[in-house]
């Protein structure tokens, strides 16, 4: 009860919570495990793989909601049966199937071939301080996310049931676009990192379209969302109270707009990555965070209700792009060659170095 008081659930949501939040807590150790497997095969240059089987979870997610809690009537503790149902299924699909792979070097070291689950003790001190690294930055970043978004939700859940009600419907209509560019996200990680092994100067031009596909996948999401939060047809289809209708139609100029720059920000972090310079991403995160965390807490003083935590979301995701425009500096660098005018196609000199 206390985490989920301090997500700010009401009294009288606690006991329809709890039962969520216990079966939920049971999958994540699948989805780390999940993760770290895709991350593996992201590594290895294989998107395909971890594509279909998480793509297949997600129909098992989605048949196993309808079943148990349109025709079970098992309500919100049958949407999180379904779903950790999916997530653990995916898991172990992903163990069993690595560890049947051939486990030969030669076989290992085919192109796009996922490597071998084997066990080979436990990891060097060297090879810790490598991946924790990496691990603690972009952690970082996904532990910043959940909190930034659960922030904007607690602050909500403070307006009342219908304030919530209504936050929850537009988050999740959002959530699922914003889920877009991810993909784009770990392409450029993915190609960035191998290009600026052998073929440097190709990254500013791919860096160009990578922004330029972002952009245009905002503006396109940000049409959508506000034609599918401002149709009723669709508006009454999610939920049906009047109320809450009417409160979901006050928000969808800034769930909109902040969709609109929400890829920009997205591939802005994949960048990074790909260039080998993410050690900033937790100081942007925290920045964006704190400067989120007062955004709200006006909000709250103020009593500007769902429509200033939205606006609020727009203040997260400007200031993390904000963020890289001054702390990424390699980012500047290739941004620069990226838009400058007759931008060079020859492969890019190498600073030398003083003997």
């Amino acid at each position: 009860d206390p985490l989920l008081t301090l997500a700010g659930a009401s009294p009288a949501l606690l006991d329809a919570a709890r039962p969520y939040l216990l079966i939920r807590a049971v999958g994540i150790p699948f989805v780390f495990l999940a993760t770290v497997l895709q991350g593996g095969s992201l590594g290895r240059g294989n998107a395909w793989r971890p594509l279909k089987i998480f793509g297949a979870a997600g129909v098992v997610n989605l048949i196993g909601d309808v079943w148990l809690t349109l025709m079970k009537g098992w309500g919100a503790t049958g949407a999180a049966t379904a779903t950790v149902a999916a997530q653990v299924a995916a898991a172990l699909y992903y163990v069993f199937t690595s560890a049947r792979l051939e486990k030969g070097v030669e076989a290992s070291s085919k192109p796009l071939r996922d490597v071998a689950l084997v066990w080979r003790g436990l990891p060097s001190k060297h090879i810790v301080k490598t991946y924790m690294n990496v691990a603690v930055a972009l952690f970082s970043r996904s532990i910043g996310l959940m909190l930034a978004y659960s922030m904007l939700t607690r602050t909500a859940a403070m307006g009342g049931t219908l304030a919530l009600a209504a936050h929850q419907i537009t988050l999740q209509v959002w959530w699922l676009l914003s889920f877009l560019p991810e993909p784009m996200s770990v392409a450029a990680q993915t190609l960035i990192t191998r290009d600026m092994k052998d073929r440097e100067h190709r990254v500013p031009k791919l860096i160009k379209t990578l922004y330029g596909m972002s952009a245009t996948l905002g503006v396109s999401a940000a049409a959508l969302t506000f034609a599918v939060l401002k149709n009723s047809h669709v508006t009454s289809a999610l939920v049906a109270d009047v109320s809450v209708q009417k409160m979901i139609a006050t928000m969808v100029p800034f769930a909109a707009l902040s969709q609109a720059y929400c890829p920009i920000a997205t591939i802005s972090d994949g960048i990074c990555i790909g260039l080998g310079s993410f050690s900033q991403l937790p100081t942007i995160m925290l920045g964006s965070f704190f400067t989120t965390a007062v955004g709200l807490s006006l909000v709250a003083s103020q009593g500007l209700g769902v429509v200033g935590v939205w606006a609020c979301m727009n203040v997260f995701l400007s200031s993390r792009i904000a963020g890289h425009s001054i702390l990424s500096k390699k980012l500047r660098k290739y941004l620069k060659l990226a838009f400058q005018k007759n931008a060079p196609t020859q492969e890019i000199a190498p600073v030398p170095v003083a003997a």
